[in-house]
């Protein structure tokens, strides 16, 4: 309704004013400047809301520094910075880029009331999404304890069983008209069927209400505005019914509601090459929604693009929690309402 519309502009105005005030404002220093560093620094200051103000940057190799931010290169002169400036955080990148020295000089400085927190980190933190640049193997080690997760993985599956099962009774009457117009839209059969990567490297077959036309099809990886999709099939998609059989996979735990998506595994072995920890992804269950899905950007199977997915499904796995999943299965509702709605 219009007044829930400006309840929310409402909201997010004040929301707006509390952020950028220097009440909440925090003052954040970078030590080491490599791409994900860069990346930090360029968002902050593109996006003052999100209450951080870089004061410098100090790496001693660095040329320039991302948008006009003052770049220090020697060891003096980032004490003094840290004290004028009144750092309340230092976000400190891979110890391997830090010589020493300067990781001694900032332990001297913990008196300063200065918190000191991991690129990796903040990047997370600012982000929701995880720095592949700035991790190691041990990262995996510290922070996937797949173990821990176990209780909640039996309860989500007895949540997919439900829902799927729920899904599949009230939907099974409509698929007779769906698969009839399917038919009358384009040759081919109703159903289409591919072969996918599940956890752990398992394949299984995934089931999707055909879409795109046969002839002169080579199953390429679908693209925007991609011309092999038909008139019907546009609005499956657009409208999500596509995925319905998808309810299947799920009842027999080949996927489960939320998690990354599925991929091929020809391309999954190319990616694998390119992609550093790609592998790392199968350590749960594919989704047929995920947190790289609702980050509202589109991601295709380049490698550029695999590179930002994996960044999403690391974080998913990371902190997959009832209330992730939660605001994942909210979000995707919000954004097939929106696609209807337009």
């Amino acid at each position: 309704s219009c007044s829930a519309f400006l309840l929310l502009l409402t909201w997010r105005y004040l929301l707006g004013r509390v952020f950028r005030s220097s009440f909440y404002k925090k003052t954040v220093a970078f030590i080491g400047l490599g791409d994900e560093a860069s990346a930090l620094v360029s968002e902050l200051c593109a996006k003052p809301y999100l209450g951080y103000e870089v004061a410098f940057v100090f790496d001693e190799k660095a040329r320039k520094a991302p948008c006009g931010v003052r770049l220090i290169h020697d060891t003096d002169t980032l004490n003094t910075a840290l004290k004028d400036y009144d750092v309340d955080l230092a976000v400190i990148a891979d110890g391997k880029k830090i010589h020493e020295s300067n990781l001694a000089s900032l332990f001297r400085l913990m008196g300063q009331r200065i918190r000191y927190e991991p690129l990796s980190a903040f990047y997370e933190n600012v982000f929701r999404r995880i720095p592949i640049g700035a991790i190691t193997d041990s990262w995996f080690l510290d922070n996937i304890v797949v173990r821990n997760k176990r209780p909640y993985e039996l309860v989500k599956r007895a949540l997919d069983l439900c829902i799927s099962g729920a899904i599949l009774l009230v939907s099974l009457p409509f698929w007779p008209a769906i698969a009839l117009a399917i038919k009358l839209g384009s040759l081919g059969p109703v159903f289409f069927k591919q072969t996918r990567l599940g956890r752990e490297g398992r394949l299984f077959t995934i089931i999707k209400f055909r879409t795109m036309r046969v002839d002169d099809n080579d199953f390429a990886p679908t693209g925007e505005e991609d011309p092999r999709i038909v008139a019907f099939g546009q609005f499956l998609r657009k409208t999500r019914l596509d995925e319905l059989p998808q309810a299947i996979n799920i009842f027999h735990g080949e996927m489960s509601f939320v998690g990354p998506r599925p991929e091929r595994p020809e391309l999954a072995d190319e990616l694998e090459k390119a992609v550093p920890f790609y592998r790392q992804r199968l350590l749960v269950k594919p989704g047929l929604t995920g947190w790289d899905q609702v980050s509202g950007e589109y991601h295709s199977p380049s490698v550029e693009d695999t590179y930002k997915k994996l960044q999403y499904d690391l974080y998913y796995i990371k902190n997959l929690s009832p209330s992730l999943d939660a605001s994942i299965f909210f979000k995707t509702i919000m954004t097939v309402l929106g696609r209807i709605g337009r």
